[in-house]
């Protein structure tokens, strides 16, 4: 069930992140905003859970190490987005790239439910 989770709210963030820029009026940016936040936030506790789990005796080191990818996602992403506005050839520049790194993200995590439960299968995969 986990699994399903982080697969339907990760697609949710990369379509949130597509949908940004066509947003026109100020209600409608903020259900698309909002639904980005609640999907990352979705996503975020499911990851610290599946780490968590697999760590064993060292689930501070490995989850200091999520905390430090995380903040260092979100430094590198400020600076791109920053530069990314400035690509006039590309319109909506950092927004394309946002989705196209969610997207590569997803493409990267499918076989990771596996990686972290015996034979594929939860306790919670029902």
């Amino acid at each position: 069930m986990t699994a399903l989770m982080l697969a339907v709210f990760t697609v949710s963030v990369g379509y949130g992140v597509v949908l940004v820029p066509l947003a026109s009026g100020f209600s409608l940016m903020l259900a698309v905003i909002g639904g980005v936040a609640a999907s990352a936030g979705v996503v975020s506790p499911i990851l610290t859970y599946w780490i968590s789990a697999k760590a064993g005796s060292a689930q501070g080191w490995q989850l200091g190490r999520q905390t430090a990818a995380a903040s260092l996602g979100v430094t590198i992403d400020s600076a791109a987005g920053g530069l990314l506005f400035n690509i006039h050839a590309v319109p909506r520049a950092p927004f394309v790239m946002g989705a196209t790194l969610v997207a590569i993200g997803s493409a990267i995590g499918i076989g990771l439910p596996r990686a972290f439960v015996p034979n594929g299968r939860s306790r919670d995969d029902s």
